[in-house]
């Protein structure tokens, strides 16, 4: 009797997590324009640069993800536009050590 109402309790767990979540979703696509843009990094030489890069940045308002590659110097940034514009990624780029463009 006790297993089942463990069970039951992360049932309800993950039915009202998939609902929260669900419901972001719908806020977040009718409200947001989001765009990507790739972003040449110059001064990454590690995955440690890459991580460094995709944290500062995630921390950023408007920032929905970022994907560094120290290999092709490259950064892929997705972001609302509406809240922080491409000059200003470049910026928080520049203030975490690297140099952007």
């Amino acid at each position: 009797m006790k297993k089942i109402g463990i069970l039951f309790t992360l049932w309800a767990v993950v039915l009202a997590c998939q609902t929260k979540v669900k419901n972001e979703n719908q806020t977040l696509s009718s409200d947001v324009n989001a765009v990507s843009l790739e972003l040449k990094v110059d001064g990454m030489t590690c995955e440690g640069c890459e991580r460094t890069i995709e944290k500062g940045l995630k921390m950023e308002k408007g920032v929905f993800s970022v994907i560094a590659d120290h290999e092709s110097g490259s950064a892929i940034i997705t972001v609302d536009t509406s809240i922080m514009h491409r000059s200003q990624i470049i910026t928080a780029i520049e203030e975490l050590g690297y140099s952007a463009q």
